[in-house]
């Protein structure tokens, strides 16, 4: 672990909100897979572990955490609206 992790852990832990511990640190909020990222991590993973299937499907938020809960979702994304 480097000294910038443990400064990031800091910040959210005081911030209590991970986009104001961003903006303090002056640092871009990376928080996730956002929609224009999700090909580029499938095809990564595919071709890294082409034997592991990988199935997508959308569900709304409180199902999703439920299927998580489980265990019949191995990953789950959420992206807030503004």
């Amino acid at each position: 672990m480097e000294l910038r992790h443990l400064r990031c852990f800091l910040a959210v832990a005081e911030e209590l909100h991970f986009a104001r511990a961003a903006e303090r640190l002056h640092i871009e909020q990376s928080d996730g897979v956002t929609p224009s990222r999700l090909p580029a991590l499938l095809a990564m993973c595919r071709q890294e572990e082409p034997e592991v299937e990988i199935r997508l499907f959308e569900v709304p938020l409180p199902q999703q955490l439920k299927g998580l809960q489980d265990d019949l979702y191995d990953v789950g994304f959420f992206i807030p609206t503004r």
